[in-house]
């Protein structure tokens, strides 16, 4: 019964659409309902919902389990199972899947398998957020994602938090690099720095602890220079710190240096990374003409130096550039035991990839040549802007 504006009681009409309508009602959704009761219904459940590592060290490969079961009525496939970084690996069933990629498969109702993940904890300092994501048929929650959570030294801070490059003379006199290891809770051991040592001989590290009253103005300088960091309530006092200097003596020959110091931190593994150059006959500073972005090529230039490392004069012959981008201008001391070489853009080209390597030619019996290697890149030009004269920007739209 339907109401008028009256508020008499009138017979309901029935259109033929209404009629069509119920008649789908009724004989379509009982259909359906019988058809999912007799496929069922597939349910994953997890034995963990995160696979939390607490605190650990460096270079540790940390492995936790987890049991996907289906408590449901039908098959669960599982559509896609995949992980947020490399630094995590997976295993089903105790078989290694691939590094790259997803896994399809199926768990039939009532059955399980076993999930392997196992996290590489690298030489971070921090708290790792990774995860591992499943996508299957279980229409209650069709993607899950189980958080990959580990504190790597989270509880300590290195200032620097890494040393930079240094530049010595091959065989020559060492060089000294310093950072404090400030400690943000109370140590977890005593002591809480042990069996520091070099990973090679000639890096020799030592540490001298500090007081209470250096590690009180080191808080107040560290909350001066970051009035940010308390905001979550972590840096309330450094309870404890070391002074570390590393010592290294330079190898004989010009190359590339890598090394590291390692010690116990709080009784886990901890590493520290030492890198730097040790140059022959002449020292060159930066190593490189790094342009970065590049707008307008005539308003940039890049400089680099050139010293003798053993107090003999020399003479630059020759600079040569490949492809032929760059100009250069050469100013020396007067002792001729220093160099400057300034490197300007000459190419308008910008459909052209940016790089090219530079050779200088000298009559250093050491160092007879020196390679050096340019790098950037054509920025583009913003939509609709104006263009700029001498050819320094082409199109909107030109390719770097």
């Amino acid at each position: 019964m339907a109401e008028t504006v009256s508020g008499k009681p009138q017979p309901l009409r029935r259109t033929p659409l209404s009629v069509a309508v119920l008649m789908v009602v009724s004989v379509f959704f009982p259909a359906l309902g019988r058809l999912q009761a007799a496929e069922g219904t597939p349910y994953l459940k997890l034995s963990r919902t995160a696979a939390d590592f607490g605190k650990c060290g460096h270079r540790q490969r940390l492995t936790k389990k987890v049991i996907l079961a289906n408590e449901g009525t039908a098959p669960l496939t599982v559509s896609s199972l995949r992980k947020s970084c490399d630094c995590t690996s997976l295993a089903l069933d105790g078989k290694p899947l691939p590094r790259t990629g997803s896994t399809r498969f199926t768990i039939p109702p009532g059955e399980e398998v076993e999930l392997d993940i196992t996290l590489s904890t690298g030489r971070v300092m921090g708290i790792l957020h990774k995860y591992v994501e499943i996508v299957s048929n279980d229409p209650r929650r069709p993607r899950i994602r189980i958080p990959v959570i580990a504190r790597v030294h989270d509880d300590v801070k290195a200032i620097p938090w890494t040393l930079p490059q240094f530049t010595a003379v091959a065989g020559g006199k060492p060089v000294t690099q310093e950072f404090l290891l400030l400690w943000l809770e109370k140590p977890g051991s005593e002591p809480p720095l042990e069996n520091l040592r070099g990973q090679h001989a000639n890096v020799r590290p030592t540490a001298r602890k500090l007081t209470e009253k250096e590690l009180k103005k080191e808080f107040e300088e560290y909350r001066a220079r970051h009035p940010y960091v308390n905001a979550y309530g972590r840096y309330r006092a450094f309870y404890a710190g070391y002074r570390i200097t590393v010592e290294i003596t330079p190898p004989p020959t010009e190359q590339f240096f890598s090394s590291k110091i390692t010690a116990l931190v709080n009784g886990r593994y901890w590493e520290f990374p030492v890198r730097g150059y040790a140059f022959a006959g002449i020292m060159v500073e930066p190593r490189y003409f790094q342009f970065g972005g590049i707008e307008d090529p005539a308003t940039l230039s890049r400089t680099v130096e050139l010293r003798s490392v053993d107090d003999r004069r020399f003479e630059i012959l020759g600079i040569e550039c490949r492809p032929d981008i760059l100009s250069f201008e050469i100013k020396s001391a007067p002792d001729r035991k220093k160099y400057r070489v300034t490197a300007r853009i000459k190419t308008r080209d910008r459909t052209q990839r940016f790089f090219a390597r530079v050779k200088i030619r000298t009559d250093h019996p050491k160092k007879p040549l020196i390679t050096l290697t340019c790098l950037g890149f054509w920025k583009k030009a913003a939509r609709g802007g104006s263009q700029r004269k001498g050819g320094s920007l082409r199109s909107p739209r030109s390719k770097r």
